[in-house]
């Protein structure tokens, strides 16, 4: 009888297991060789074969594996991860050190987004279940999400619906008015006072330099 451990590595919150649709028949194990795999619960058939070091259950269809990282130099990038689809496919073929999830400013879970840290220490944010890239990675190392397809990255440029605006040469965004279309802008990342431009840029109010 193959070992059965129902639960290794799940890289979502707790807090969203509720929304969502666990894949119950769909389950890891482990092998002879201590790599893993999937099989069918009720008949004991392999459905994806063994050649992971860790595998999560299948969380709306898609589930998140990893191998070792024979390039590790710290404790933080020991393992390589990827997802994967039901029928055993990669979502795509990119290794990833860690992933997070994405949160709102009100620290809400924005589910179908990841934040992935590649192995070469760049970030990007990845869109599930399609498995394309809402960012690249390399272009920002930082973002701070209002929703789906509204964040902030770098403290310098603003996305809006796939639109992105940006702060005037040399500021950076502090605050986004929703309402008026405004930002609140500074000169550099620790200056106090603060200016106002129009989301495309304009000057209101300068800021102190």
């Amino acid at each position: 009888m193959k070992k059965i451990i129902l639960i290794i590595v799940i890289l979502i919150n707790t807090n969203a297991i509720a929304q969502t649709i666990i894949n119950e028949k769909l389950i890891p194990f482990q092998d002879k060789q201590e790599k893993w795999g999937y099989l069918d619960a009720d008949s004991d058939k392999i459905m994806i074969a063994p050649k992971y070091y860790g595998a999560s259950l299948f969380i709306n269809s898609i589930a998140s594996v990893y191998n070792n990282n024979p390039n590790s130099k710290t404790l933080y990038d020991k393992s390589l991860f990827r997802y994967i689809r039901e029928n055993g496919t990669e979502i795509m073929p990119i290794n990833f050190s860690n992933v997070y999830d994405v949160k709102d400013l009100n620290d809400s879970i924005i589910t179908n987004l990841k934040f992935i840290a590649l192995d070469n220490e760049e970030n990007g944010i990845l869109k599930l279940p399609e498995g394309k890239w809402l960012v690249e990675p390399g272009k920002y190392k930082y973002f701070r999400f209002y929703a789906v397809n509204q964040f902030l990255a770098d403290a310098i440029d603003f996305f809006d619906d796939g639109k992105k605006y940006s702060a005037p040469n040399g500021c950076n965004i502090k605050h986004v008015d929703f309402e008026n279309r405004f930002f609140d802008i500074t000169k550099g990342e620790n200056e106090p006072n603060s200016g106002v431009c129009t989301w495309e840029g304009k000057i209101i109010v300068s800021p102190s330099c």
